[in-house]
């Protein structure tokens, strides 16, 4: 489609460059409608002219060299012919369709997916040296002993000694930081009530 459209823009290239040709050759330089109309708009007979040329089909050098050759600058600057192609987005969500079915067609057809799965060559390596670990039931022992268990001669935990030591060393501290704090607290209530 793409390449008919291409050939028929070349071919309307070099019919709009013939007809330019004309057009100047007979120094027609504005459309010859547009000069009826001007004619017809001063001498009020515009149903006339109009009826006479409507009924054949105007040669492209009516147009005037400007609006042709304008049409053929056009026609030469254009690069992609696809918005001028009507079927063509349709024909392309049918090919976009088509691949993803083929896509689908593919993944279902697949008989082994391992290929596919990224660690598992990792995880077969790991079984497979797992597999080649052997272990005899009658060597294994789950326990071996350094020597006999015996109770300790004395108490580890709790420490009563260091424990009273604490406390009386914190509630001698606690003692004196309360009577600072009430002295404190008295001198601020004496100094408030004289003035």
């Amino acid at each position: 489609m793409r390449d008919k459209l291409r050939s028929e823009r070349l071919d309307r290239i070099s019919t709009f460059k013939e007809a330019a040709e004309i057009a100047h050759s007979l120094d027609i330089k504005d459309p010859i409608a547009y000069k009826l109309k001007k004619i017809s708009d001063s001498a009020m007979t515009n149903s006339q002219i109009l009826t006479g040329i409507s009924c054949n089909a105007p040669e492209l050098y009516t147009r005037g060299y400007e609006a042709i050759e304008a049409a053929i600058t056009s026609l030469s600057n254009r690069t992609v012919d696809d918005p001028f192609i009507p079927e063509l987005r349709g024909l392309q969500e049918k090919l976009k369709l088509l691949d993803h079915n083929r896509k689908v067609e593919q993944l279902k057809s697949r008989e082994n997916d391992d290929p596919f799965i990224k660690s598992l060559r990792d995880k077969e390596n790991k079984l497979a040296r797992l597999a080649s670990i052997n272990i005899d039931p009658a060597t294994v022992k789950t326990a071996r002993l350094d020597q006999a268990a015996f109770p300790p001669d004395k108490r580890i935990k709790p420490k009563r000694k260091l424990i009273v030591v604490l406390g009386l060393m914190l509630g001698l501290m606690l003692g004196v930081f309360a009577a600072f704090f009430v002295n404190f607290l008295e001198n601020q209530r004496k100094e408030a009530v004289t003035p």
